[in-house]
């Protein structure tokens, strides 16, 4: 009953021994040789910009700022997110954060607002870690728990993990208007996966298209259609 991404990471995880055992001269014959991996069904987020302000409003102080600093650093949850230092990649100086998409191997200078930076300047003084995001004055691995939890108590209906947030935010940076490639390049992706993963065209854009294609039916008078709210 496992999900096909659980699935396929054992299996690979079984080809890879079994292949190792091959060149290792314990047997002939990998049995998974010829095995594929099935295809993954994409998670599909359902995190709002309002929901996320209320798990904000019910989360512990440093889960509340774990998410302001995933929301103004649009990078990989994981090493690229948690593995910020204040004296290794913030430029005060400059105004901005040095990060790392590590997934893409590219490092780019990351702009930030006033607030945030000003924000960073004061907590550097008391984090004890010496890390951005810390909990107890240790540097976290993981929050998708705390996060999930925190969902919970804000009466949130579905599941949501830390990479939401991330994927709100190129949503959000898209529906405003802004250059594919400026997004692509601040997220660490490439322009074609935002066309295929995040983009969507507008409500509006699309009602105006199908109104103007050419129409096939009878030409009659109809009656004007009332909506009721």
């Amino acid at each position: 009953d496992n999900a096909q991404s659980t699935r396929n990471r054992y299996i690979g995880y079984l080809k890879s021994i079994m292949e190792f055992g091959v060149e290792q001269g314990y047997y002939d014959v990998n049995p998974l040789r010829r095995w594929k991996p099935g295809k993954e069904q994409r998670r599909k987020s359902s995190l709002t910009l309002g929901d996320l302000r209320k798990i904000q409003e019910v989360a512990a102080p440093h889960l509340r700022w774990a998410i302001e600093v995933a929301w103004n650093i649009p990078v990989r949850p994981g090493q690229d997110l948690y593995g910020l230092r204040f004296d290794q990649h913030v430029r005060f100086d400059k105004g901005g954060i040095d990060v790392v998409h590590s997934k893409v191997k590219r490092s780019i200078f990351l702009r930030c607002s006033e607030s945030f930076m000003h924000e960073l300047w004061e907590r550097q003084h008391y984090h004890k870690s010496g890390y951005l995001i810390e909990y107890c004055g240790n540097p976290v691995k993981r929050m998708d728990k705390s996060f999930s939890n925190a969902a919970e108590r804000a009466g949130l209906k579905y599941g949501v993990i830390m990479y939401d947030i991330r994927h709100l935010w190129i949503t959000t940076a898209l529906d405003q208007g802004n250059e594919f490639s400026v997004v692509a390049r601040i997220c660490g992706t490439s322009v074609e996966m935002l066309y295929q993963y995040y983009y969507e065209p507008h409500a509006d854009d699309q009602a105006k298209m199908m109104e103007n294609m050419p129409n096939l039916g009878e030409k009659r008078e109809r009656n004007p259609i009332t909506l009721s709210i």
